[in-house]
């Protein structure tokens, strides 16, 4: 807008131009036609001021006698620049100048105190013309100070999509540039297909709230009721993924729609239903974005908790695959953390980087040096404080008054605004970062307010469009500062309209709940908020995700205590349900809590307090606390002594079989098989089918290691029960269980057989960990036997799972038995430096039996290589370490040292060591090491001269392992 002083009389003629855009340079082009009527000075010297924003326009007089004339703080502020201005002078507003991509030589005037402007404005006259600058882009500045921080981020990111899989997190406080950094690595390791996920602060109790619109997008699923969305997303996989069909309702469960049931799906067990939709998703991915692929997580310290749980699997699964998720997120203890992969914490930026992004962001109207000096001490190094600062300067034209803190200078963004835009930019504050244009318009309405195109170009540095139907902050710190400058009051009565609006407009209330949990929290509605409360936890535990369940029915419990009509028996139902929750979450201090709570609230039934006190007991069990267990376990069974009620009876049951997996693991069987039997016993007939299975699994553990023979009936019985009463993920622990007794009995065809069942059954459970455990013990059968090919196949499977899981343990197992396939290959170099790895894997995790075991696959790689002393050294440096747990692996620590000592020509030596290694082996009853042994001892008798000793060992060595189907 254009003001110019045509008389003497002070008349005044205002020009205006109608394209607010940054893609044309329509600043600079007025800006080179006023400096031109500038310069010509005569015959009319004019006063020229120039300013920028919205105007509001129209005819104002009456009949007869009108104008058309253009109104509001533009037109006055360009008045008064022109008052500034001497004549034949061109003044302009910063903003003006930022805005033009032509540079011209500037002046700073002023800064003037000027009507209606709370601070003095500081003005610039605009000289010669002095070129052209790249971009006016809304992020002005330019990216410096990172390059060892890039350099890091590129490479991580180059390895991860080129093949090799992996995590980039990028961690920082409000301000500090890592969406940035992440945004330029990405670009420089030219990433493919990108993922783009953003997490929500009124999300975090939402169950796969962050995955929910992203993978929506993704399928090709609009908005509608669930159930067309449901045949949206079936439509999806019929054409582009139909082998993901039987698991369309794991996938529904992230995209929050309804599909039919499959048997499949139903097979899942609720145990391992949230780790099968992360395998899904997977899949998913796999099938929809073949080749490199970019998962960008932005503001993960938001995540909800079954977010959290996918992302993490999905981070394991990028091993191996050109995947790399890249992370962003503040230095906060909440939300999503990436266990592994490669993490850059971003400090502050020095302040000679800081003085250059103060020069780059005021090029086109620079500061006085002291300005510059003053915003680099404020800005603390942190670059947002120096885009945000300049920018309210350009807007304010003032940079007096200096806010402290990137939050200050939001605040003062806000502040900045006309009183009804302010008003408007506040409701939305109070719908969140993402606002749907609907319940935004329908809450305004309720105060007679609207958002109309002017007042949306006016927040247009604060909000911005995000997709058709929505509106977005632009950062965070915005929206919490608009929030903050509500008074209590006014947010309460907001977020209840707010939740009435969407009450109203709601196709799916289900779906809505959270939101509505939110709203009607914050307004201070009870009876609301106890409803949605549980209608969200229900919903949350139809999806498996246990943790937000739990939190949103402490939402209901906390709003519980002002609603009468709540008795204490609901309460206490619902707080055992959060402290199953929590324990299925693996929280098991906060399920504790919630159990306690719950046994408060029961106290005048000693029978419901027995039934919550078993349960809190198993949740005292899984933390490893036995002697809290069994005290817990002993004030239950007081409660219920003598009791016949059906529910006294099953607790009973539970009980006993608790007691006797705290017996097996303070080492006294005998104790624990009497207490196994007594559930073993009782459970059948009160209907404990699962207790009754784990019961008969125990009594036959404990047996075996009392030493009594014959074992397997009782599992047998166990399976026969799975089967006929679909306990899946016990029948998969069942089978694994009898593999293990066919494979030490030497029945190892059996055993194969077993292993290869209990995965296919864990698969269909929905248990890839409890399938992966299975298959590292089915790959150690197959390269004893000689499989090569296959025991490698199974074991990569099951690394890749079990790397996802974090199971450290059980991962250190499978790369061990991988070490082996290398060793029988010949590969010795491989086999001797992962074996290498995994001996100090499981020193790490306290395991010095499995160290050895470890130890001693290094030890025969060593040996083969030719390097017979340091084998020896390798297995007695392993065998101090396992202390007397080194009397399990004799059998096997008896054989490499043969084998050594043989290779260093120590016959009597390797001789005695056989003998003792045969006698170990015999009474732990291994055959395969007994043949091993046997064909050691019969090579030393070769060499000695002894061929029929020799011959005869070599003839009883090749009848085990015929007997085992193994390779000698």
């Amino acid at each position: 807008l254009l003001a110019t002083d045509l008389d003497t009389d002070g008349g005044k003629f205002f020009l205006g131009s109608g394209v607010p855009s940054t893609r044309t340079d329509d600043e600079g082009a007025m800006l080179r036609a006023l400096r031109r009527v500038a310069d010509a000075g005569s015959p009319l010297p004019l006063q020229l001021g120039v300013a920028r924003g919205n105007v509001f326009a129209a005819e104002v007089g009456v009949a007869g006698r009108a104008a058309y004339s253009a109104m509001g703080d533009t037109t006055n502020t360009a008045a008064r620049i022109m008052g500034t201005a001497p004549p034949g002078t061109v003044h302009a507003h910063p903003s003006v100048l930022d805005h033009s991509r032509t540079l011209f030589a500037v002046t700073p005037r002023g800064p003037f105190r000027m009507k209606g402007k709370a601070a003095p404005v500081l003005v610039y006259e605009v000289g010669e013309e002095l070129g052209r600058r790249e971009s006016v882009d809304d992020t002005r500045l330019p990216f410096l100070g990172r390059d060892a921080e890039l350099e890091r981020a590129r490479a991580a990111l180059g390895r991860a999509l080129s093949g090799e899989g992996g995590v980039l997190t990028v961690e920082g406080p409000a301000g500090i540039g890592s969406t940035r950094l992440a945004q330029v690595a990405l670009d420089a390791a030219g990433a493919g297909h990108r993922l783009a996920l953003r997490a929500e602060p009124y999300g975090a109790s939402s169950a796969y709230r962050v995955l929910r619109d992203p993978l929506r997008a993704l399928l090709g699923i609009g908005r509608g009721t669930r159930e067309e969305m449901g045949a949206a997303l079936l439509a999806t996989l019929a054409d582009r993924a139909p082998g993901l069909l039987p698991m369309a309702p794991l996938l529904a469960d992230v995209v929050q729609v309804a599909v039919p049931d499959t048997p499949e799906a139903d097979r899942v067990d609720a145990q391992y239903r949230a780790d099968r939709v992360a395998d899904v998703v997977v899949e998913l991915l796999d099938t929809l974005s073949p080749g490199p692929l970019a998962v960008v997580v932005e503001d993960a310290h938001w995540a909800d908790g079954a977010s959290v749980h996918l992302l993490g699997r999905l981070a394991s699964a990028t091993s191996g695959r050109p995947w790399a998720v890249v992370v962003v997120r503040r230095d906060e203890r909440d939300g999503f953390v990436p266990a592994s992969g490669t993490r850059i914490v971003l400090d502050p930026l020095p302040p000679e980087v800081v003085e250059q992004l103060v020069h780059a962001a005021t090029e086109a109207t620079p500061l006085r040096p002291h300005e510059v000096a003053a915003v680099v001490a404020k800005a603390g190094g942190n670059p947002l404080f120096v885009e945000e600062v300049t920018r309210l300067a350009l807007g304010a034209g003032s940079l007096e008054e200096l806010p402290e803190s990137v939050q200050a200078v939001m605040g003062a963004q806000v502040d900045e605004l006309a009183p009804a835009a302010r008003r408007i930019l506040r409701y939305c504050a109070v719908l969140g970062l993402s606002v749907r244009r609907e319940v935004l318009a329908g809450t305004l309405a309720a105060d007679g307010l609207a958002l109309d195109p002017a007042t949306l170009a006016t927040l247009g540095g604060l909000v911005e469009a995000d997709g058709p139907d929505r509106l977005r902050f632009r950062t965070s710190l915005v929206r919490d500062a608009a929030y903050d400058g509500l008074a209590y009051r006014v947010r309460a009565r907001v977020h209840r309209t707010a939740g009435e609006v969407l009450e109203r407009l709601s196709t799916d209330l289900d779906t809505d709940s959270p939101a509505l949990v939110l709203h009607f929290a914050r307004a201070g509605d009870a009876p609301r908020t106890w409803a949605y409360a549980q209608r969200a936890g229900q919903l949350a535990r139809a999806s498996y995700a246990n943790a937000d369940a739990a939190d949103h029915l402490e939402t209901a419990l906390d709003v519980s205590r002002r609603l009468p009509d709540v008795t204490d028996a609901e309460r206490a139902a619902l707080w055992a349900s959060v402290g199953d929750l929590r324990e299925l979450a693996g929280m098991f201090t906060e399920s504790v809590e919630a159990y306690r709570a719950a046994a408060r609230l029961t106290r005048d039934d000693p029978v419901a307090t027995a039934e919550v006190l078993s349960r809190q007991a198993a949740a005292h069990l899984r933390t490893g606390a036995f002697t809290t267990t069994l005290r817990v376990v002993s004030r239950a069974g007081g409660l219920i002594d003598g009791s016949e009620e059906p529910t006294a009876r099953r607790t009973r049951v539970r009980l006993d079989a608790l007691t006797a997996v705290v017996r097996v693991e303070q080492e006294r069987p005998r104790e624990a098989r009497e207490w196994a039997t007594r559930a073993m016993e009782a459970a059948g007939a009160v209907g404990e089918h699962e207790t009754q299975v784990r019961a008969l699994m125990l009594v036959d553990m404990v047996e075996m290691q009392l030493g009594v023979p014959g074992l397997g009936a009782r599992h047998r019985e166990a399976l026969e029960i799975c089967v006929q009463r679909g306990l899946r993920s016990q029948e998969a622990k069942v089978r694994s269980n009898l593999g293990a007794m066919a494979y030490y009995a030497g029945r190892w065809t059996e055993a194969a057989q077993w292993y290869r069942t209990s995965r296919d059954v864990a698969m269909e459970a929905g248990s890839a960990f409890v399938a992966a455990q299975t298959d590292v013990n089915l790959g150690e059968l197959l390269i004893n036997q000689g499989h090569l090919d296959e025991a490698q196949e199974v074991l990569v499977g099951a690394v890749r799972v079990l790397r996802a899981s974090g199971a450290a343990r059980f991962l250190a197992e499978g790369r061990m038995q991988l070490a082996r396939v290398h060793l029988s290959r010949g590969e010795l170099d491989r086999a001797e430096q992962r074996a290498a790895e995994v001996v100090q894997e499981f020193a790490d995790l306290g395991n010095p039996t499995s160290a050895l075991e470890a130890a001693l696959v290094r030890a025969e790689a060593v040996a083969l290589q030719g390097r017979a002393q340091e084998s020896l050294d390798v297995v007695a440096a392993a065998e101090r370490a396992a202390r007397d747990d080194a009397v399990f692996s004799m059998p096997r620590l008896c054989l490499q040292r043969a084998r050594a000592l043989l290779a260093l020509d120590r016959l009597d030596e390797a001789a005695a060591m056989v003998v003792d290694g045969l006698v170990a082996a015999r009474d732990q009853e291994l055959p395969y090491e007994e043949a091993l042994l046997l064909r050691v001892g019969s090579a030393v008798d070769e060499r000695r001269g002894r061929a029929a000793d020799a011959a005869g060992a070599r003839r009883a060595s090749d009848t085990l392992l015929a007997g085992l189907g193994a390779a000698g």
